[in-house]
């Protein structure tokens, strides 16, 4: 079921109802009051769950790079460059905040059979 509300929670969401009850002529600006309206009770998880950050900060910073990078080399240039840009860093990324060597990781991920690869990859020990 999941956790209750708490009152500030709700107290947020009807104010952010009332500020979204009236259509809005700027079709960018009624975009984001739909999506406000229809994620509203997304919006707050970080209330409910300990450790849940309000922003999505540390997700945008840690694809930065991915971002510059991309920019200085002009993007990819077929399907399979776009994959590899996207899925490589990501193993990589997944490395290092599991504090591993990315080599070994990926070593293990590309050699291994599928349950040694998940075990590895979800630092399942079992």
């Amino acid at each position: 079921m999941g956790v209750p509300q708490r009152p500030i929670e709700k107290q947020l969401i009807s104010e952010l109802k009332k500020l979204c009850t009236n259509p809005l002529g700027y079709k960018p600006a009624e975009a984001l009051r739909v999506s406000l309206i229809k994620d509203r009770k997304n919006l707050f998880t970080f209330l409910r769950y300990p450790g849940v950050q309000p922003t999505n900060n540390q997700a945008e910073q840690s694809i930065r790079f991915l971002v510059i990078f991309r920019k200085i080399m002009f993007g990819t240039r077929s399907q399979s460059g776009l994959r590899t840009h996207s899925v490589l860093p990501s193993l990589v990324l997944t490395a290092l905040r599991q504090g591993r060597n990315p080599r070994e990781f990926l070593q293990i991920l590309l050699t291994s059979d599928t349950a040694k690869a998940q075990a590895a990859l979800y630092q399942n020990t079992s």
